[in-house]
């Protein structure tokens, strides 16, 4: 894994720890963000917070389309050139 991707992860693992407060060892970077409890409110906190990191304008519905941390960050990753704010 990449640094930039193993960076990101732990970023993205770490918000989701503190949006359903339980600890980062319990969040499978491969598990469905639903099946690890967050809603559609806490996938727009996580792309907001997203967005601000990285200066990017990702919609939320990235998250449901790429529906791990896994996937999502590979996606940010290979798409965030695209995805930067003007």
């Amino acid at each position: 894994m990449s640094d930039q991707k193993q960076e990101l992860t732990s970023w993205v693992v770490s918000q989701v720890s503190q949006l359903l407060m339980i600890s980062e060892e319990d969040i499978s970077t491969q598990a469905n963000f639903f099946e690890l409890g967050l809603d559609s409110q806490d996938h727009m906190a996580i792309i907001a917070d997203l967005n601000e990191k990285l200066g990017t304008q990702f919609k939320t519905k990235v998250v449901d389309e790429h529906g791990t941390i896994e996937k999502l960050v590979a996606y940010v990753v290979e798409n965030a050139n695209e995805a930067q704010a003007v």
